[in-house]
């Protein structure tokens, strides 16, 4: 069995593609041997990165290909000759003595002699470097070349330490690699794995990502401590760091204190997303002014320390003196310059958007347990005016956020600034203030029946307004919370504050929307385990409560799962294929008409089941409802084996069939049945 080893020396891989990268390189290496007829074991195949190193290894490969044999049978034996002379071009022979007979047929048989496999991989990797799948690649050279993530400056290539020969994009296979690029450029020469990632350890290259990224998070935390301190924990930038250095070196630096006068996430996100440094907190979780960044040499003579001190200097420098500006105007001062903030081109600009948010908020107060009216529908006023402020122009990814510091520092109600931190969550919805559920709720609301009353609604896979994510937070929130409400009337008061600016309709941008609403649900509940077919089943009732029909839905499925459920819904289905053949229009059931025992049983525990059912829903115990549903079991069972519903007397078969008709009304107090699969 042989081992091989594959390094393509890259001009620094983005960080975000590594991993997709190795995990497609292990893929395709896999998927193209086996186009060969070479089957291996995924398990000895593997891949991983490094900034400038797309590296794949695999052992276990077979020194060659198996000899084949493939037969081709062709035309009977004394078929035209025409029909012959074309089987044979077909095979590529011209004598007829290249074939034999088979059965009374001509057969060619074609051998593949077995191939070494330095063969196979030389003809199957330029097709598998070359088509590896990027997130964006370029063109470099005369641009001639395929194209690829970055310029491919060398490629390793060996199996048992013999080259395998091959050419990508004028680079020609070696054996050779060097280490670092600035501390050990020089050119070595591989024979094997272990060997190769001996000599770049040696030569400041850890090759393996995990141990890279565990080795920065071990610095990570001796520097922090260093600085009596504790790491910030951000796996994202970790993950990101990783894919930056091959030679990881954690070096710990300070700023002025005073910058901590500034908000914590502008401060981290300074430092994170702008220079990928990792900030420090002390015990009680405050942010210190030390920081650690990991280079990619070491700092002997600390210059790489002082120059990561004066960029984030400058940074935070910069965040100040918009801080500072920020902090001088109130945010209700600010309504105004809303007006040139356009929302969308046939919705209006933001200064509309935040009067309907007012409208909604205070619309839906009444429903939201604990939300203070006043404060909610203050920050509905003010929740977009944040956006004209100089920070978020900065950091967008802190609107709401600096809202929320500013709603603070001018002596807003804290529950209006707590409500405009969190207005654009959609992940973390658990635990919110009431006031911030009103402002989400109304946010997304306003969203959504302003792009459905345009006739934007997402198409496909396209969604470029996120207004999938949008109904999905107003479902999680609804139910979280235990909001009941009617989504038509509320869709109807949205649509109608958009005054007229709407070309669709209310009512259809109501059943639209609505549709939407329960088709989110059914994505939603289908991870609870609940199938689609019986949210249809509860939302054909005409419901509009996206708790209640997710209360039924669940309460529905666990009935089918029953045995007793399964059994009945055949029942069901049995006297509604009855029913649609059959006229009982005004027939009502008389009990002098009940010949046999086993419809006067059907009929009593009837009776019995329809008040159980009619006060479970009334209470909303739908379970229970269900459960009363599944005590018809035994009588319906007796009715289809004992009576002869079609019968001769008119009068009878009349009686039978409203007895039917009214088991089916009274499944269709809870669900339609008939919408169910199965």
């Amino acid at each position: 069995m042989s081992n091989f080893l594959l390094e393509i020396l890259i001009q620094e891989i983005p960080a975000g593609m590594q991993v997709g990268a190795q995990k497609a390189l292990a893929k395709a290496f896999v998927t193209s041997l086996a186009e060969q007829g070479v089957v291996i074991d995924t398990k000895d195949v593997e891949a991983t990165t490094t900034p400038r190193r797309l590296i794949l290894t695999a052992k276990n490969l077979p020194t060659q290909t198996d000899a084949k044999e493939e037969e081709k049978r062709g035309p009977k034996v004394g078929a035209p000759e025409q029909a012959l002379k074309g089987f044979m071009k077909g095979c590529g022979v011209e004598n007829e003595k290249d074939l034999s007979q088979k059965d009374g047929y001509y057969v060619f048989t074609k051998t593949s002699p077995a191939r070494p496999m330095v063969e196979v991989l030389a003809n199957l990797l330029p097709g598998l470097v070359t088509g590896l799948p990027w997130p964006k690649s370029m063109r470099w050279a005369d641009g001639s070349t395929p194209t690829f993530v970055r310029p491919i400056e060398n490629i390793l290539a060996a199996l048992d330490g013999r080259v395998v020969p091959f050419d990508v994009v004028g680079i020609q296979s070696s054996n050779q690699t060097h280490g670092h690029d600035f501390l050990a450029p020089e050119p070595f020469t591989v024979t094997d794995f272990d060997q190769y990632k001996k000599e770049l350890t040696q030569r400041f290259v850890l090759i393996d990502r995990e141990e890279r990224r565990a080795h920065i998070t071990n610095q990570l935390t001796h520097k922090a401590r260093d600085a009596g301190a504790n790491v910030v924990e951000n796996q994202k930038l970790v993950d990101e760091v990783t894919g930056l250095v091959e030679h990881p070196i954690a070096i710990l630096g300070q700023f002025d204190e005073d910058f901590l006068t500034l908000p914590r996430e502008v401060l981290e996100i300074t430092m994170a997303s702008h220079q990928r440094y990792f900030a420090l907190e002390d015990e009680k979780g405050n942010i210190t002014n030390s920081f650690v960044g990991i280079s990619n040499i070491e700092d002997k003579k600390g210059s790489i320390q002082k120059g990561y001190e004066k960029v984030l200097t400058a940074r935070f420098n910069d965040a100040a003196f918009y801080w500072k500006s920020d902090c001088a105007l109130p945010l209700e001062n600010r309504l105004s310059s809303l007006e040139k903030i356009i929302f969308h081109e046939e919705l209006g600009n933001l200064h509309e958007k935040t009067h309907r948010l007012e409208e909604l908020t205070e619309l839906l107060d009444p429903y939201i347990p604990g939300v203070e009216k006043a404060a909610a529908v203050k920050a509905a006023r003010l929740s977009k005016c944040d956006l004209v402020t100089g920070v978020v122009g900065e950091f967008p990814e802190l609107q709401g956020v600096i809202g929320s510091y500013l709603a603070e520092k001018h002596n807003e109600n804290p529950k209006t600034a707590h409500a405009l931190r969190w207005q654009y969550e959609h992940n973390n919805l658990e635990g919110l203030p009431p006031e911030a559920v009103a402002l989400i709720l109304a946010d997304r609301l306003d969203t959504l029946v302003g792009f459905f009353g345009i006739g934007q609604p997402p198409t496909g896979s396209k969604d470029p307004y996120a207004l999938r994510r949008a109904a999905l937070t107003v479902i999680k929130l609804l139910r979280a919370y235990d909001i009941r409400l009617s989504l038509k009337e509320v869709i109807g008061a949205a649509h109608a504050f958009y005054k007229g600016k709407l070309k669709e309709a209310e009512a259809s941008t109501v059943d639209n929307l609505l549709a939407f609403f329960m088709n989110r649900l059914q994505v939603i509940l289908k991870e609870e385990g609940v199938a689609h077919d019986k949210v249809d089943a509860v939302f054909a009732l005409g419901l509009d409560d996206v708790v209640d029909v997710a209360r039924r839905s669940v309460a529905l499925q666990n009935f089918m799962n029953q045995q007793d459920g399964a059994a009945l819904f055949e029942a069901f289905k049995r006297a509604k294929n009855i029913l649609d053949k059959e006229s009982v229009n005004g027939a009502v059931v008389e009990k002098s008409l009940l010949a046999e025992q086993a419809e006067k049983d059907l009929f009593t525990e009837f009776e019995d089941a329809r008040i159980a059912v009619k006060k479970a829903l009334e209470s909303e115990a739908y379970d229970r409802a269900m459960s009363a549903l599944t005590a018809l079991r035994t009588p319906v069972d007796g009715f289809f084996n004992d009576v002869l519903v079609m019968a001769e007397d008119e009068n009878l078969k009349k009686n039978r069939l409203a007895l039917l008709k009214e088991m089916a009304s009274l499944f269709g107090t809870v669900a339609h049945f008939d919408r169910v699969g199965g």
